[in-house]
């Protein structure tokens, strides 16, 4: 149970970082095209999404192919073990198949639907999520 309000923490951790990045992106946005400082609006919900989305889409990618774990992962001390066997073409092609599954927004509850308890996009791309204080 632990294990689960760990993976899940870390996300929440994720969604806040991607929440900030995409808010501060989209006052930068309004701010280039001209927008005075003090007639920056609420973002429109449609466009905040959809930046929101390409946002979480980059960093999961980047985060995973480069570090093998985000920073919600990270600072509780989980990490992704699946991409050692692969490099270059293959390992990019595991984390786009793990991140584009990721944006399933049923996905997160695919933990609960089979017996390993593993998410969808573990499962799809043949990764497993380990806690790195067991791993030593």
């Amino acid at each position: 149970m632990v294990y689960f309000i760990r993976r899940f923490v870390a996300i929440y951790i994720d969604a806040l970082i991607v929440f900030f990045v995409a808010t501060i992106v989209y006052t930068v946005i309004q701010l280039c095209i001209g927008i005075d400082m003090f007639q920056i609006k609420t973002p429109d919900t449609g466009n905040m999404l959809l930046l929101e989305i390409f946002i979480i889409f980059t960093y999961f990618c980047f985060a995973d192919f480069y570090f093998n774990r985000t920073f919600g992962k990270k600072f509780l001390k989980l990490e992704i073990n699946g991409y050692e066997d692969s490099k270059g073409r293959a390992r990019l092609k595991q984390v786009l198949i793990r991140n584009l599954i990721r944006l399933i927004p049923i996905e997160p509850f695919s933990i609960f639907l089979n017996e390993e308890h593993r998410m969808w996009h573990d499962v799809a791309s043949k990764t497993t999520v380990v806690d790195v204080r067991k791993k030593k």
